[in-house]
């Protein structure tokens, strides 16, 4: 079973430099960002029986989510930041920096804000979306729309 536990200090504190540097609107709004690190489930010889953070299918270091009213009226925060553990112990300082920073990137608020008084929050999509199949640009090089976005972000 995948298990939590609320992110250290160190998280907590980048969170908040990287928003006062980065994301004003989020500072300005008051948002509140509960984080959480995510542990993976271990099978009986200790090793990870798969990521404990996925996103669309896909193991990912850290995703993104606004809270529910409901968990709101219960003293959760706006947004809740959840963190592979083991993957982020494993970076930098400017990666961890850089991940964060990738998360809060992706919320964005109308200027509106709830029967409770808090902001109005959804979700930014990202500026590019890339999937790939290797089969498809193996049977059709560079005529794969693939191959072809590949290259332009390259450039």
């Amino acid at each position: 079973m995948i298990t939590y536990s609320p992110a250290d200090t160190d998280v907590l504190d980048r969170v908040a430099r990287l928003m006062q540097t980065h994301h004003g609107m989020l500072v300005d709004y008051r948002v509140r960002v509960d984080c959480l690190f995510a542990h993976p489930d271990l099978d009986e010889d200790g090793a990870p029986k798969g990521p404990p953070v996925t996103l669309n299918g896909y193991p990912c270091a850290a995703k993104v989510r606004i809270t529910p009213p409901k968990d709101r009226a219960k003293g959760c925060g706006d947004v809740e930041i959840l963190i592979d553990h083991d993957a982020y112990q494993e970076l930098s300082d400017a990666e961890r920096d850089a991940l964060i920073d990738h998360e809060l990137q992706h919320v964005e608020s109308s200027g509106e804000f709830d029967d409770m008084g808090r902001p109005k929050l959804s979700l930014r999509l990202h500026d590019h979306s890339f999937g790939w199949f290797d089969c498809i640009v193996a049977r059709h090089g560079r005529a794969a729309l693939e191959l072809q976005q590949f290259e332009r972000f390259y450039r």
